[in-house]
């Protein structure tokens, strides 16, 4: 990729997903409703497919031998179950402990969510869910640390590649702002959890199906 065509990809890119959910407004009844199927999610998942798929032709690798390819595989398996065991319980222990601090701060729960009752419903659940989570590690944690990175990586400064990865997860953090604080500081911890889960298995697959999960539980557990 010319680096006239990567400034212009990350451009478009921070302009139109980036940056206007930094200045969504807080809402203190937020509802989530299955009822109707979201197309505003569209998008969001056509980008993500876009940046899976131009990462995978990236590092596209010459052809292996049979027995490599098994043993690769069966080592990918026992560390792809290894990776999301230990991200899904780092996730669901950083929510018991916001969930404590919401208790002692006597903060109610921000969204309302009402659960699917037909199958309908549930496809509409299942696809937000599934959209949302392959979404957000295909911009934040596959795409932004690495573009990031590579404008730091131009300027030959160390610093600036940790806060290339300090922004990735930053930016994550405040797209979940107009959740409330609690929320907001839960995502920036879910985020450095996530980032080390896609380094550690250099795949977007653990981090996206531990947040499947995460969100998955969370959401039938606030759900009425």
């Amino acid at each position: 990729m010319t680096k006239l065509k990567f400034f212009l990809q990350f451009f478009i890119i921070l302009l139109i997903f980036v940056i206007p959910p930094l200045f969504a407004s807080f809402s203190s009844d937020l509802t989530i409703d299955f009822s109707k199927f979201n197309f505003f999610m569209l998008p969001n998942l056509l980008l993500a497919l876009f940046l899976y798929f131009q990462e995978r032709l990236q590092n596209k690798s010459g052809p292996q031998g049979q027995n490599e390819v098994q043993k690769a595989g069966l080592w990918r398996l026992a560390a792809f179950s290894g990776n999301f065991f230990l991200t899904f319980g780092s996730l669901a222990i950083c929510a018991a402990l916001f969930e404590l601090a919401a208790i002692a701060l006597n903060v109610q729960s921000l969204v309302n969510v009402i659960l699917p009752s037909n199958f309908f419903e549930f496809l509409c659940c299942a696809f937000i869910l599934c959209a949302s989570a392959f979404y957000e590690e295909c911009l934040y944690r596959l795409y932004l640390p690495k573009a990031l990175g590579t404008i730091a990586r131009s300027k030959n400064h160390a610093a600036l590649f940790w806060m290339a990865e300090a922004a990735a997860v930053l930016l994550f953090a405040f797209s979940h702002r107009y959740q409330g604080t609690l929320a907001l500081f839960n995502a920036l911890v879910c985020g450095i959890i996530l980032r080390v889960s896609f380094v550690k298995s250099k795949s977007v697959w653990p981090p996206f199906i531990a947040h499947l999960a995460y969100n998955a539980a969370a959401l039938f557990l606030l759900g009425r």
